[in-house]
């Protein structure tokens, strides 16, 4: 995988909700922290009932002539974050050949004349821009976070659904909500599954991955979930679970760390098609990387 060049408050809970009314008598609900609602429905897809906005794609070689004039058109019409989101993902993208190298180099000089006009002001547009998205030479997605300094690959389609940071007194915390489709579907038809990614940066060094996994448990709570260690590293641990409640769900769940940063990446399915998508789910949590400062 490709290292990124520049680099969460979305965490799943599963609560059981009843099931949806009668136009959608098959669909169970589960809720998440902050209140929202993904249904699953008979087939074991993951459903919303909002309606999308604008979706984040992911930049490309193919078009990449476009990405850069839409960014500098998004840049002149004053859409800062969509425009500095746009310009970091080319940045951040391998540079597979002249037309990219050149568009990175256009890319660095708006976002350097952004900051020369915007002073203090570029940090919170900055703070907003993120993730970076791109493909890479296999036509994986490659997403991350130059901030707090992860990348994640992924096969088939990424949606980013919300997005959270916090900021106070030498402490960062990011979150991000996803949702996945495995392998080559159409981009109207539901997720596969929903991963959620946690970041924190703290204000000393983080003594050991055991501490960070003691963090995420006791902010999950248990609940009835059956959890079996898959990986256990000095710097990573990732578990499946299976959690019983109305519906069954199963996923993964991975613990990482770096000097002063944790992180925690929750994937979940229903369990009636888990065992088809598990290899595909864990080549996800297994993308996770942390790039060094």
């Amino acid at each position: 995988m490709h290292p990124l060049r520049i680099a969460f408050i979305c965490f799943i809970v599963v609560i059981p909700l009843c099931r949806v009314n009668a136009q959608m008598p098959d669909w169970i609900g589960v809720r998440d922290r902050e209140g929202n609602t993904y249904f699953f429905d008979s087939t074991g897809k993951v459903r919303t009932l909002g309606t999308p906005g604008v979706l984040q794609k992911p930049v490309s070689p193919v078009g990449i002539e476009f990405h850069i004039h839409q960014a500098e058109e998004l840049m002149r019409n004053r859409h800062r974050v969509e425009a500095l989101l746009m310009l970091k993902s080319i940045i951040a993208m391998p540079s597979t050949d002249y037309n990219v190298f050149r568009a990175q180099k256009r890319a660095s000089e708006i976002i350097n004349d952004m900051i020369k006009k915007e002073g203090t002001r570029y940090e919170e547009t900055a703070l907003e821009a993120f993730p970076v998205m791109f493909l890479d030479p296999e036509k994986n997605i490659v997403l991350g976070d130059e901030r707090m300094r992860f990348s994640l690959t992924v096969k088939g389609h990424v949606e980013v659904i919300r997005k959270k940071t916090i900021r106070k007194a030498g402490y960062e915390r990011r979150g991000l909500l996803l949702g996945i489709r495995v392998g080559e579907q159409d981009p109207g038809s539901p997720y596969d599954a929903l991963v959620a990614i946690e970041a924190e940066r703290y204000r000393a060094p983080v003594s050991s991955i055991s501490d960070i996994r003691t963090h995420w448990d006791l902010a999950a709570g248990q609940g009835d979930i059956e959890r079996k260690t898959v990986k256990n590293g000095e710097n990573a641990v990732v578990d499946t679970f299976t959690f019983n409640g109305e519906i069954t769900l199963r996923g993964f769940e991975g613990y990482f760390k770096s000097a002063q940063r944790g992180y925690f990446v929750k994937i979940i399915s229903p369990a009636s098609r888990f065992n088809d998508l598990e290899k595909d789910l864990l080549k996800i949590v297994d993308s996770f990387r942390v790039i060094p400062d």
